[in-house]
C-alpha cells in the first residue's frame, strides 16, 4: 500500500538506483583487482545482489532467528561465491 505513495516511491527508487550502481562500481572494481572471476557480469551480479539482499531482509523480518546483519552476510557470501577466484587473493568483496 505504501508503494501507492507517489512520493514515497519517488525516494525509494532514487534509493534503490543509488544502490545499483554502487553495487556496480564495487564489483567493477573487484573485476579489475582480480577479486572476482574476469566473466562476471557485473550489471547482472548487482542485481542478483540487489534481490538477495531485500528477500534476505523480509525473510528476516518473518524469522527473526539471530540478528539481521548474520543473515544478510550469509545471504550476500552465497550469492558472491560462485564469482570468487580461486587462490590465495580470493576472500571477502570490500563492501
Amino acid at each position: 500500500n505504501d508503494l501507492a505513495d507517489p512520493v514515497l516511491r519517488r525516494h525509494l527508487l532514487r534509493l534503490k538506483r543509488t544502490a545499483l550502481v554502487r553495487y556496480e562500481r564495487v564489483l567493477a572494481d573487484a573485476v579489475s583487482s582480480g577479486e572476482l572471476r574476469a566473466y562476471t557480469d557485473v550489471r547482472a551480479l548487482a542485481r542478483m545482489i540487489e534481490v538477495t539482499l531485500d528477500g534476505s531482509f523480509l525473510a528476516w523480518t518473518v524469522y527473526r532467528e539471530g540478528p539481521a546483519t548474520k543473515r544478510l552476510r550469509e545471504d550476500f557470501d552465497a550469492t558472491l561465491r560462485p564469482y570468487l577466484r580461486h587462490g590465495p587473493r580470493a576472500g571477502r568483496v570490500r563492501t
